[in-house]
């Protein structure tokens, strides 16, 4: 065996060593930006389940409620802030336009599945 033959398998061990450190590397990379993608999605959800105010404002708007009207501007706000979250990252590309809507006639608050099929 000469030095020639040593430097060409060394060489050939280094680049099959490279190229399966980057394969691994964007496996993991796509596993996480899907895990904090669904962190993400967990904290709105979290935002709108555990706040009795922002599930109030759902439930008026399920079912049509007038009380709607006499919520307080600062919780409306914040209930709205939540959907600019979700437009921003629609907008960034973080999330697909589909995601979104995965709402049934049964589970959409109302106006969104007519404004959905008005487009």
């Amino acid at each position: 065996m000469n030095f020639e033959m040593v430097k060409e398998v060394s060489i050939l061990i280094g680049v099959v060593g490279t190229i399966t450190t980057l394969i691994i590397g964007l496996v993991k990379f796509r596993l996480y930006s899907k895990q904090k993608h669904f962190e993400r999605f967990q904290e709105l959800r979290r935002k709108l389940t555990e706040n009795e105010k922002l599930r109030q404002i759902c439930d008026y708007l399920d079912f049509k409620d007038p009380k709607i009207e006499t919520v307080d501007y600062k919780d409306k706000y914040d209930f709205i802030g939540i959907f600019e979250d979700i437009a921003i990252m629609m907008n960034s590309g973080l999330i697909k336009k589909e995601i979104p809507q995965p709402y049934t006639e049964m589970e959409a608050p109302a106006g969104i599945i007519e404004s959905s099929q008005n487009n």
